[in-house]
């Protein structure tokens, strides 16, 4: 693809692909599922070096839940305390399987690298313009790559603060006025406010999803706020249905992992990647090209690629015990 039209972006010195600037780490992933290159930065959090170089600890997935107490009251009686914490959808996020190509040093250093580039030029105007400008002609870049049209942010990470998902909306509104028919699809946790937020983390979410349903209310972006446990067939009636599909008003339709036995809900599509060489555009193999996840309107469902497994059953009594006194 010629370069000339990518006015902003750095490129790898061989590789032929956008860089994070002044470095030679690849500013977008490639995949093999997806049908276009990803954005991604460290799941869950990362120590980084700040502008002043000092170390900075940085929680990138602010809604994420991988204990009871990060549940938010409403949802704390309906999972019992000792859940075991694999049950949590953060539990199976593929980076933290143990077959997640995103555990290697080469792939943990390139998301490092664009989490730390970012964090710099969030600092002020002039340079988070210059971010928006650099990320949007990023995203047009990858979505001709292939010329799918299709761009997925955070195939790990999320929206950690409400600077950084209003940047994402200039994003996606600078995407929109070059090339409209590009479209973007955001897989994200922080629709969900966690119980144990510190009083920053509080103001943060209430500017966040206050950017999230901006970006999700745009012709070209997709937010899939994604559930909050995964269950086994004989525990669906304990959730109360905090398994499903969340309904998040102001977003998209949301998703689901599929574990042992679920079969899948009424209404909600089951991405098809599983049947057919784990991608979305599978008519090379025999499947079908979907592109279903950049649709809001449809719930999707996966299945799981993490480390499962069931060792904490849980009862009928145990569930009950927790809702004492709630």
């Amino acid at each position: 693809m010629a370069k000339r039209k990518y006015s902003y972006l750095q490129w790898h010195a061989t590789g032929g692909y956008p860089v994070v600037p002044g470095t030679s780490h690849g500013l977008l992933t490639r995949t093999s599922k997806m049908p276009s290159r990803s954005w991604g930065i460290p799941a869950l959090g990362s120590l980084v070096t700040g502008s002043d170089g000092g170390r900075l600890a940085v929680r990138t997935c602010s809604g994420a839940v991988l204990r009871h107490k990060s549940l938010n009251v409403a949802d704390r009686g309906f999972v019992a305390e000792d859940i075991d914490p694999k049950r949590f959808v953060c539990s199976v996020c593929y980076p933290r399987a143990k077959t997640s190509h995103y555990r290697y040093a080469p792939a943990k250093a390139c998301h490092k690298a664009r989490l730390e580039w970012t964090l710099r030029c969030l600092e002020n105007e002039h340079s988070k313009d210059y971010w928006v400008a650099y990320v949007a002609e990023a995203m047009r870049w990858s979505a001709n790559e292939r010329g799918t049209g299709l761009v997925r942010v955070h195939d790990q990470g999320d929206f950690f603060s409400a600077a950084y998902a209003w940047a994402w909306v200039a994003v996606a509104e600078t995407v929109l006025l070059h090339e409209p028919d590009v479209r973007l699809w955001f897989s994200t946790r922080s629709h969900y406010r966690r119980g144990d937020m510190s009083e920053h983390e509080a103001r943060e979410y209430e500017g966040t999803i206050e950017a999230m349903r901006a970006l999700d209310g745009l012709p070209n972006a997709v937010v899939r706020p994604s559930a909050l446990v995964t269950v086994y067939g004989d525990e669906e009636a304990l959730y109360e249905g905090l398994h499903l599909p969340p309904e998040v008003p102001g977003l998209s339709a949301g998703t689901m992992v599929l574990i042992d036995g679920v079969p899948v809900p009424d209404g909600v599509h089951l991405c098809p990647s599983h049947e057919q060489n784990s991608k979305c555009f599978g008519a090379s193999v025999g499947g079908v090209d979907c592109d279903t996840c950049w649709k809001g309107h449809v719930p999707v469902a996966y299945k799981g690629t993490g480390d499962i497994r069931r060792e904490k059953p849980l009862t009928k009594e145990v569930h009950d015990e927790a809702l004492v006194g709630v």
